[in-house]
């Protein structure tokens, strides 16, 4: 797969804010991050669990979700530094700086073995 990432939101100098004050670049990223800690990690069942609802994939974009969020290169690196990206912890400002978004996020971009499936779905233009 050839990439050429072209972030939507980071064009728009938009993040979202999740409700527990977690700053992340986008809806798709926040979407995945919502349901990797909502969803027992060790449960192949989960979508039988929870049957296809057309309400509910307008919400969370089901098809576009990538359940191995938390064993990516990029779901790894925001874990370490969760509470320094979290607007209860720190200004916008200090976090739009930290590294994760400025060296860590669009190095990702540059290699298949580090691109997050997030990225490589919605925002490869190739």
């Amino acid at each position: 797969m050839t990439l050429n990432i072209e972030c939507e939101w980071g064009k728009e100098n938009t993040v979202v804010i999740n409700p527990d004050g977690q700053v992340v670049p986008c809806c798709y990223y926040a979407n995945n991050m919502f349901l990797y800690q909502n969803k027992p990690v060790d449960n192949p069942n989960y979508i039988k669990l929870h049957p296809y609802d057309e309400i509910e994939d307008q919400l969370y974009h089901l098809n576009r979700v990538s359940y191995n969020y938390g064993q990516d290169l990029l779901g790894r690196e925001y874990s370490k530094y969760k509470d320094e990206l979290n607007i209860f912890n720190y200004s916008m400002q200090e976090i739009l700086n930290h590294k994760w978004y400025t060296e860590i996020l669009p190095k990702s971009w540059l290699s298949e073995k580090t691109c997050t499936v997030i990225c490589a779905r919605n925002c490869n233009n190739v």
